[in-house]
Order: C-alpha cells, then sequence, then structure tokens
C-alpha cells in the first residue's frame, strides 16, 4: 500500500512561541526558579539584619562613652566642691552642641540628681533606686528612660575621682538616627531584592519557555495523532531526552499510520465482499487482512455445530497465518471440539456475557496454558459471531512471538469485522427463510381469523347438540350400564365445551373484545360458591379447604362478579389440582377503611403444593405455559387459565402476583379497588350483640382455620379460646371447671391428633357439669356415622366453614331463634315451576338443536315448529300464530339478525304482520358481550347462549310468556315430608329431620349439598375403576357410605356399600353396583325435590353439567 508523505508540527499562526498556561510546566519552572531566587534573598536578609542592628548598636555606645568620658573630670570636681555651676554649664552646652545627645543625669550616690536635655536642667531625688546601678561598671541599654518617657540607649557611667566613688553619669543616645539608618538600609534591601526577583522572573521564564517549547510540539503532534493524523512527525531539533522522546512519537505515529491504512482497507474490503452475501468466500481474504493489519501472527473462525449424536460441538473453519508461523488447520483438538471441554466451555461462557475474551497465556490455569503453549500461542483474542442473538460461532486472533496486549483499535476493528459476519450468515438464512415465512404468517393469519370467526357457530354448535341429546336421552328409561355411558359423555362433552370456552376466552382477550360488568353482587355468597365447588374435591384428597375472610369485608359491592369468580376458580381450581397434602387457603381481606368506596380488596389463594420453579416463574402467565411438564400430563389443561386469569386481573384494575418457592407452596393474590353497593332491603346486618360476651371454645389442629374463627367470634364480641387438638381443649375445660366455670359453647373439629372431636364430644356429655354447654361440629361432607348412634351435638356444620353459617349455628343453639332480621309471617315457600300452554317458533339448521330445543319446550307444555333457515322463519311468522320466535343468529342463506330485522319492519303499520310486537329470543353459541349486543341491536328482545339448560329456558319463557302459563309444578311447600311423597326406600327423611333438630332450613342445605358432593364421589369412583384402582374404589365408596348414612339416604348407602365390598373382594360387581348408585341418585334428585331442599341444584344432578371450571365461558 502506498505510503502517506509524513506532515510535520507547524507552530499555530500568530505566534512564534507556546503561550504559557497557569498549571503547565513553562510557568510552574519559572515560578518554581523564582520561589528559590525569593527564598535565597529572604535567607540573606534575615542574616545580614542583625550584623547591621548590631553595628549600629556599637555605634550608640561608643558615642554614650566618649561623651560619659569627657563630662568625667567636670563632674567629678563639682562633686567634691558642690559646685554644679561649671557642671550645668558643661552638661547643658553637651546636650544642646550635640542632637544625638538625648539628655545626661548627674547622680550622686545619695540619691541627688541633676538632669538635663534640650528643654533645660532641672534638680531631682533618685528615690527609687532606678540611676544608681547596684554593679558599678560600665553598662548600657536601648528602652525607655525613667523620668524622660522615651526611647533613648543608655549608658551608665560610674563616676569616681581619687579612687572615691561619688555616683553615677548617665548618658541617653537618641535612637532617631539609628532608626533612619535601618529603614535606609531596609530601603535599599529591598529594592534590590525586587530588582533581582524581577530579572530572575524573566530569565526563568525565558528558559521555561525554551525547555518546553519541545513539549508543546509533542502535545500537538499526539493530539493530531490521536485524532486520526497518523501522518504527523515531530521535528527533531536536539539529542537529549526530549529529542529522544520526538523520535519514539515518530515511531508510533508511523506505526499508527501503517496499521490505520490496513485496517481501513480491511474494514472496506470486507464491507464490499461481505455485501455479496458469500461470506465462505470473503471469509479467507477478511482474516488475513485482519492478521496483517494487528500484526497477529494467527487468525482463525470457529463455528458451532451439532455432533451426529446431537452433542454441541465447535470446529475451526477457516485460518490465515504469518509467515513462519505453523499453521494449527489439521490440528485435530481444533475439530470437532466438545463443548464442555474446559478451555472451549470458559471462552463461551465468556463470549456469552458479550464480552471479547483477551487472555496472556502465561496469567492462564495450567491445564489452559498447556493447551495454548502447544500451539506456541503467547496471547490471543476472541470476539463473538452472533446470528439473530444467538452465539454461532467467533473469530481470534493469536500472537506466537512475545506476550502482548491488544490495543482497543484491533478489538474494535476484529468486532466489526465479526459483526459484518453474522450479519451476512443472518441475511442469508433470512434471504432463505423470507418468502417461505411470509407464506405461512399470512396462511397463519387466515386460518386464525377463519378460526375464530367459526369456532362458537361451527365447534360448539355441534358439542350443545350433543350435549342436548344427551340430557334427554338421561331422563329416559336406561340400564345401569347405558346410564353409566351417558353419564360419561356427558362429562367428555362437557370438557370438550370447557376447553373450547378457554380458546375463546383468550382468543377475545387478545383481540381486545372482553367487555366488563359493572353490577352489585354479593361478595360473601360468590366467594363460599367458589369454594363449595372444590369442597369434595378436596375432601377426597385429604386436603383441608379454608374461606378466610375479613370479618370488616364488606359484602355488597360492583364490579363483574362473573369474571372475578372465573379468576378465582381458575386460582383455586390450580391449587387443589397440584397440591397433594397440606391445605389450600382462599382469603379475602380489605385494607381500607370500612367505608371508603371504592374499597380496596385483596384475594389470595395459597396452598402447599410442590411450589413453582424461579425459572417458571418468570413465564408462568404466558399462554401455553404450565409450571411443570409433568404436572400437565398427569391433570392436563390447555394452560391458557393463567394467562386467562392475569388477562383479567389487569382489565379489572388489579395485577396478578404470585410468590413460591420449590417444595413450599404458592401464593396467587391480586388487589381490585370496588365501589361499594348499597345491600338489599331483604339483607339485615349482623347483630353483634347476639352473641356480645359469649364464651367460645375452639378445638381444631389447622391454625388458619382456628385463626379464622378466633378472628370473627372475637368480631362478634364473644370470649374465645383456642385448643390445637382435642386433647388440649380437654385440658382447657378441666382448668375451668376447677374454677367452677364453663364455656357457653365449643366449636369442635372432628378430625383432630390424640383426641377427636366426636370422642371429646361424649367425655364433655359424661360430665354433668358440662351439660348446658352446646357443642357444634365441624365435618366434611364424607364422614363416616354410623345410623344406629346420635351424635352428641346441638349442630354440625360443614367445612369449609362458612363464617355466616357459624354465625346462624351459633345464634340458633345459644337463643333458640334464627339470625337475621324477624319474620312476621311463614317462611316463603320455593318459586313454583310454571308450565305453558304457547306455540314457539324455533329457527334453528341443525337437526339435533332443534329436536333438543323441541324435547324441552315439550317437557314445559309447549307447543313448536321448527324451520332450518332465516327465509324460513320470515314465512312461517308471516302464515302462523307463534308466541315467541326462538331464532338461530348463524344460518344458511338468512341469517337470524337480517330474518329479525325483516320481522321488525313487517310487524309495523302497513306490514304483513298483525301489528303485534313478537318476542325473539337470539340462539348462539358465541359468549361475548358484544353478541349480545348486536342481537338486541338487531331488534331481538333476549339472548340463550348454546347448550340450551331447561331451568334457564323456563326462566326465559316466564319473562316473556307470562300470560300463556297454563298451570304449576307442585311446588316443594305443597309436598312437605309425608309417606305419599317421599319414598321411605329412599330418603328417610324424619330422621334426617330429626338429626338437624327438627330445622327444615338446615334439612335441605345439607341434603342439597350431599347431592353436589354425590356427584363428584360418582365422578371419582367411574374415574377409579377406569384407572383399575380398586383400593381407592373402595376408599371413596366407604366414605360414600358414612355420608349418606349422615344424610339418610337409604338407597345411596346400600350401593355404596355394595361397591365397597365388590372393590374389597375384587369382584366384577364393581359395574353393576355403579349403575346401581347412578340410579340411587337420580331418584334421590327426584326425592329431595319434594322433600324441599333447593330444587335447582337437586334437579341438576340429573339434567346439569358440572360446575364449571375455572376459565369456562
Amino acid at each position: 500500500m502506498r505510503k502517506k508523505r509524513p506532515t510535520p508540527v507547524e507552530p499555530p499562526a500568530g505566534r512564534d512561541r507556546p503561550r504559557l498556561r497557569f498549571g503547565g510546566i513553562a510557568l510552574r519552572t519559572a515560578v518554581f526558579a523564582w520561589l528559590l531566587s525569593l527564598a535565597t534573598l529572604a535567607a540573606f536578609i534575615l542574616g545580614v539584619q542583625p550584623i547591621q542592628k548590631k553595628a549600629f548598636a556599637w555605634y550608640l555606645e561608643s558615642k554614650a562613652r566618649s561623651v560619659a568620658g569627657a563630662l568625667q573630670e567636670v563632674a567629678a570636681g563639682a562633686a567634691v566642691n558642690e559646685d554644679y555651676g561649671a557642671v550645668v554649664e558643661t552638661f547643658m552646652t553637651t546636650v544642646r552642641s550635640d542632637p544625638e545627645i538625648d539628655f545626661l543625669v548627674l547622680v550622686r550616690n545619695d540619691g541627688f540628681m541633676l538632669m538635663f536635655d534640650a528643654q533645660g536642667w532641672r534638680m531631682s531625688h533618685d528615690t527609687t533606686m532606678d540611676w544608681r546601678p547596684r554593679d558599678r561598671v560600665v553598662q548600657g541599654a536601648m528602652g525607655q528612660a525613667p523620668l524622660f518617657q522615651r526611647d533613648a540607649y543608655v549608658l551608665a557611667w560610674p563616676l569616681s575621682y581619687s579612687g572615691i566613688d561619688w555616683g553615677w553619669i548617665h548618658v541617653g543616645v537618641s535612637l532617631q538616627s539609628y532608626q533612619r539608618n535601618l529603614e535606609a538600609v531596609y530601603q535599599r534591601t529591598v529594592g534590590a531584592a525586587v530588582g533581582c526577583l524581577a530579572a530572575g522572573l524573566l530569565l526563568a521564564l525565558a528558559y521555561a519557555s525554551g525547555l518546553v517549547r519541545p513539549i508543546h510540539e509533542l502535545r500537538e503532534a499526539v493530539e493530531r495523532i490521536a485524532g486520526g493524523h497518523f501522518s504527523t512527525r515531530v521535528p527533531v531539533r536536539r539529542r537529549h531526552e526530549l529529542g529522544r522522546l520526538a523520535a519514539s512519537v515518530n515511531t508510533m505515529a508511523a506505526d499508527l499510520q501503517s496499521r490505520d491504512e490496513n485496517l481501513r482497507a480491511v474494514t472496506q474490503v470486507a464491507r464490499r465482499l461481505l455485501a455479496a452475501g458469500d461470506w465462505r468466500k470473503v471469509l479467507p481474504e477478511a482474516l488475513a487482512m485482519v492478521g496483517q493489519a494487528t500484526g497477529a501472527s494467527r487468525a482463525y473462525y470457529f463455528e458451532n455445530h451439532t455432533g451426529p449424536n446431537g452433542e454441541p460441538l465447535v470446529s475451526q473453519r477457516e485460518e490465515w497465518c504469518a509467515p513462519g508461523v505453523t499453521s494449527e488447520r489439521d490440528n485435530p483438538r481444533l475439530q470437532n471440539a466438545r463443548r464442555d471441554d474446559p478451555l472451549v466451555a470458559w471462552v463461551f461462557a465468556e463470549l456469552e456475557a458479550g464480552q471479547p475474551v483477551e487472555a496472556l497465556v502465561q496469567d492462564l490455569p495450567s491445564e489452559f496454558r498447556e493447551v495454548e503453549e502447544a500451539q506456541g500461542v503467547q496471547s490471543f483474542l476472541v470476539v463473538p459471531v452472533r446470528v439473530r442473538g444467538r452465539l454461532f460461532g467467533f473469530l481470534g486472533l493469536d500472537e506466537c512471538s512475545t506476550p502482548r496486549r491488544w490495543s482497543e483499535l484491533e478489538k474494535e476493528s476484529l468486532g466489526t469485522v465479526a459483526s459484518m459476519l453474522g450479519n451476512a450468515i443472518e441475511r442469508q438464512q433470512i434471504l432463505e427463510e423470507l418468502e417461505r415465512a411470509r407464506e405461512e404468517a399470512v396462511a397463519a393469519n387466515q386460518a386464525k381469523s377463519q378460526f375464530l370467526a367459526n369456532m362458537s357457530h361451527e365447534i360448539r354448535t355441534p358439542i350443545t347438540g350433543v350435549i342436548g341429546m344427551l340430557q334427554l336421552l338421561e331422563n329416559t328409561s336406561l340400564s345401569a350400564r347405558q346410564a353409566r355411558y351417558v353419564s360419561q359423555a356427558l362429562r367428555s362433552a362437557d370438557t370438550l365445551l370447557r376447553v373450547v370456552g378457554e380458546v375463546l376466552d383468550f382468543s377475545r382477550i387478545e383481540a381486545g373484545r372482553i367487555e366488563l360488568a359493572r353490577e352489585p353482587f354479593h361478595l360473601g355468597e360468590m366467594l363460599r360458591s367458589v369454594v363449595r365447588l372444590f369442597a369434595v374435591r378436596a375432601e377426597q384428597k385429604g386436603l383441608e379447604l379454608v374461606l378466610r375472610t375479613d370479618p370488616r369485608l364488606p359484602m355488597h359491592v360492583i364490579g363483574d362478579e362473573h369474571r372475578l369468580k372465573q379468576v378465582l376458580l381458575n386460582l383455586l381450581g390450580n391449587a387443589v389440582k397440584f397440591t397433594e397434602m397440606g391445605r389450600v387457603v382462599v382469603s379475602c381481606r380489605l385494607e381500607s377503611p370500612a367505608s371508603q368506596s371504592p374499597a380496596t380488596l385483596r384475594f389470595e389463594v395459597e396452598d402447599t403444593g410442590p411450589g413453582i420453579r424461579p425459572e417458571m416463574l418468570k413465564r408462568l402467565f404466558e399462554p401455553f405455559t404450565q409450571g411443570d411438564s409433568s404436572m400437565a400430563r398427569r391433570h392436563g389443561g390447555t394452560g391458557l387459565g393463567l394467562a386467562i386469569a392475569s388477562s383479567l386481573c389487569r382489565l379489572m384494575g388489579g395485577r396478578l402476583e404470585v410468590q413460591s418457592q420449590p417444595g413450599r407452596g404458592a401464593r396467587f393474590g391480586f388487589t381490585l379497588r370496588l365501589p361499594l353497593a348499597a345491600p338489599p332491603d331483604r339483607d339485615a346486618p349482623w347483630s353483634q350483640h347476639t352473641l356480645a360476651g359469649r364464651s367460645v371454645l375452639v378445638a381444631d389442629d389447622c391454625p388458619v382455620v382456628r385463626q379464622l374463627l378466633a378472628e370473627h367470634l372475637q368480631w362478634w364480641g364473644c370470649r374465645v379460646e383456642a385448643a390445637a387438638d382435642g386433647q388440649e381443649a380437654w385440658t382447657l375445660l378441666q382448668e375451668r371447671l376447677a374454677e367452677n366455670e364453663s364455656f357457653d359453647v365449643a366449636v369442635l373439629d372432628w378430625r383432630m391428633p390424640r383426641l377427636n372431636g366426636v370422642e371429646l364430644a361424649r367425655r364433655i356429655r359424661e360430665v354433668s357439669a358440662l351439660q348446658q354447654m352446646k357443642l357444634v361440629l365441624l365435618t366434611s361432607f364424607i364422614e363416616e356415622a354410623g345410623v344406629q348412634q346420635r351424635l352428641p351435638f346441638n349442630a354440625w356444620l360443614v367445612k369449609p366453614v362458612d363464617t355466616s353459617e357459624l354465625y346462624d349455628a351459633l345464634t340458633l343453639v345459644l337463643t333458640g331463634r334464627e339470625a337475621g332480621p324477624a319474620r312476621t309471617g311463614p317462611e316463603p315457600a320455593p318459586p313454583a315451576r310454571t308450565r305453558f300452554e304457547a306455540r314457539v317458533l324455533v329457527a334453528e339448521d341443525n337437526e339435533i338443536n332443534q329436536e333438543v330445543a323441541a324435547a324441552m319446550l315439550a317437557e314445559l307444555g309447549c307447543r313448536c315448529d321448527c324451520v332450518a333457515d332465516g327465509q324460513a322463519a320470515v314465512e312461517a311468522w308471516r302464515t302462523g300464530r307463534y308466541d315467541l320466535i326462538l331464532m338461530d343468529c348463524q344460518m344458511p342463506g338468512m341469517d337470524g339478525y337480517e330474518a329479525t330485522r325483516r320481522i321488525r319492519e313487517q310487524e309495523g303499520p302497513g306490514g304483513a304482520g298483525t301489528g303485534r310486537r313478537i318476542p325473539i329470543v337470539a340462539l348462539t353459541a358465541h359468549a361475548a358481550a358484544e353478541d349480545r349486543d348486536r342481537c338486541l341491536a338487531a331488534g331481538m328482545d333476549d339472548y340463550l347462549p348454546k347448550p340450551l339448560v331447561r331451568e334457564v329456558l323456563r326462566a326465559t319463557l316466564e319473562r316473556w310468556l307470562a300470560g300463556r302459563a297454563a298451570g304449576e309444578e307442585p311446588r316443594p311447600s305443597d309436598l312437605e315430608p309425608a309417606a305419599a311423597t317421599v319414598d321411605p326406600e329412599v330418603l328417610n327423611w324424619p330422621e334426617l329431620l330429626e338429626r338437624c333438630g327438627g330445622q327444615e332450613a338446615v334439612a335441605r342445605r345439607l341434603l342439597s349439598r350431599f347431592m353436589e358432593q354425590g356427584r363428584e364421589t360418582l365422578a371419582a369412583l367411574q374415574e377409579a375403576v377406569r384407572a383399575g384402582d380398586l383400593e381407592q374404589v373402595g376408599f371413596l365408596a366407604h366414605r360414600l357410605k358414612g355420608a349418606a348414612a349422615t344424610v339418610a339416604a337409604v338407597q345411596v348407602r346400600a350401593a355404596a356399600e355394595r361397591i365397597e365390598q365388590a372393590a374389597r373382594d375384587e369382584a366384577e360387581e364393581v359395574e353393576v353396583g355403579l349403575g346401581e348408585l347412578e340410579n340411587a341418585l337420580r331418584r334421590l334428585g327426584r326425592q329431595s325435590v319434594a322433600a324441599g331442599p333447593a330444587g335447582g341444584t337437586a334437579a341438576a344432578l340429573g339434567t346439569q353439567p358440572e360446575p364449571p371450571t375455572p376459565t369456562t365461558q
């Protein structure tokens, strides 16, 4: 490559010398030299000043001595003759003639003094001995003279004559001349110092400027080189240290210029060739140019791939070597190297972190160092090659001569080539996949759109037809085996309908077609209904199911009850499904002041199941995801439940959260803000005064249940003591008895360690002092209870404990009256079941659905005609007289919407109709709110979802055909227990009523709930039979037998006992027993309608599908 001519550094225009900058070398050098001069002068001055002061002091002393010697003879003669005239004249002449003499003093030994100064003379007497020193020697000092009060040099001269000491002569020499001389000396010294310092500073600056000029040239050259001007050179003027530094900079610039030109060429060539996409042909040339540009010994490319058995491997695909460097192309260690090799694993771990790997071989661990030294490597640099974010391979450089630190420019250049290579590989892959991906995307989008458009009608419609026909078939005379087959088919069809519902729900959420309702609902009843749906399932698995509510919880709120219930059902269903032992707790607490609206409510479902791994928590709410694939295989499911629940929580203004650790269970929770609703008039609040002051003993081995009961009892004003088992409760009772006290009521769990609730109750009844204490039993539906034994309890409650039922039970056993508002009349009877004399037109294109609708309408007393499309429906309406039309929305030809619009147009004045508006009820498999709005917008009056449910159809007819009622089905109040209406071989109603203390409401509720759980147990038995698990069959039959005995269900108990015996003997009679059990439950359902429990629930045993699972529409 052609080298550029070096460019010398030129001084900036407008100046010959570099400007001194604050903090620069020149200024600091000058200042240092100046300070050194200053220090030298200061030392000189400080050394000379004492000498000058001493010289001036010696002069003053000499002056004073000469004056005192001259005056001695005159003073001595006067002292002897006591003639002081000559003394005065001589002394005054001396003072006035010599301005340096400030004063003179003559003192005799007796203290007589003559003082002389320029103002005159005076006599005095020395009383202080200040003027008569003790030592008679010549002495002088500078200071303030007594009596004169001014500074002077005072010399004391002893006066003697003929060997006799007569006194003293004191000569005071003025200090003005002394001070003037000192000031003059100081001024001359300072002037000389300033001149020297100024000259020194100028010389220092000149010297420093000449010293730093080459440094500035080096700095400017380095800055230009750093800016990419690698052709810059520094002139070398002298052969000293700075000259050698300038030569080194020039050498560095030349090296950088060469490398920069090579790297630029590499980048240009790589970019041009890689753009062509044939990266494998480009790679050898690119490696060669990178190696030459960086001066490396070897450049190479490694690529990931998989071995014949799918194991991850890495191999060298391309290599370039500098002259004299041995190639490693044929090194078997570099081909098909395993990714778990220590050195390879370490390199890939660093590359996965997104950083280049740079190392000196001498610093590596011994096992790594041996591998590199065998290839002659002293240092290496490796950068990742990424394709679509995945580590595809790496590019590397080796240095084989000496250990080397790679520059940032070299790392950046190699990284650039690696990035270009990754882009070329990715582009090649994308080009191959682009067309196929586009076609697949278009096809998938079309398929999804078509699927969503036709799902409701094309899938739900035939399923609803199957369900309807099976319901009709179930009410016919069937053998035991046929009845079992029908029941199993119903459950399978219902399961399929639930799966379709989940998919439709998810699709609507993704499409943003979910609209939330804002209607008042009873929060407590909703929570209880959710928990009761899983009570039997939890009991069968041996789980403690607890509903824990805040005593302050508002019961009436506004929101979408259906969607909130759907979320809770999903969470609770998963908790029961995946938990094998322990407990499941559903809780709802108030997190805002009691009267604040909207109320902040926290919902949680906590279990003691297997927990969730941390890596699964991040994607737990993603669609089609389950926490454990083995769990998914065991329990089934679409994996959409939690995704739907999370989306619904978000739509309701909350956020579904999860906390879990493997092996320690999971807690799902969300917080909602729901406005408060006004309670209906019939819903009177509980009175806390009813139970206030009562003492209650609670015994339950589950700490959550104990705490729940204690919180609510204390909220009602009770005094509560809690025990963890029956033995502890018995100890508390004995302690109370020792103090002549007792409890008003004891709430006892049946199953407790050491001493269960039934045994504890028997002990209590054997103590005369405890006979007045009321006992309430907490039990499950499937507890064993002998028919002959009467349990010693005043009331019993079924777990999970409903706090409202607990309040009712305690009020009843303690006060003898029902809780809640007083009633002025008899208890209202259940609503009557109406039959109709009406003619109904059914417009439905599916023949099976036509037959189902016709059969249900016939059972309700209606006559019906069926048509298969909208045009036929319009013609039939025009020619016939109908009281109501059931209109399918999607039919071939003219659909239901268009048919409805035409009927409404012809009903008006001038039309072909009679002028009477006929009720039109939509039939559709769609279940979204917008579908209902579309039906009403088309002119329809009401909406019936498929599959048709007899009770829902009856309620709809009652709304629109109230005037066509032909009579009523017998009401439960008309069929009170009597031998003529209740078959004692099926249900011993008097015995059940007696066990419930004559409380018909309690007996009805207990029987109704037994029917619900009986069907759950029947399903579990059939599942166990299919699995061949006779031990589980026997266990379930045994528990059902006990529960049936408790509610006096005679035939159900006998059938369960037969199944239990058959399972124990491993006989083939199990299937026969199952058929008998199904028939017995069906007959019990009909008897329970007559006996008085909620007919809807009992009748549903044979005619309704199972309760919906958490995510069912």
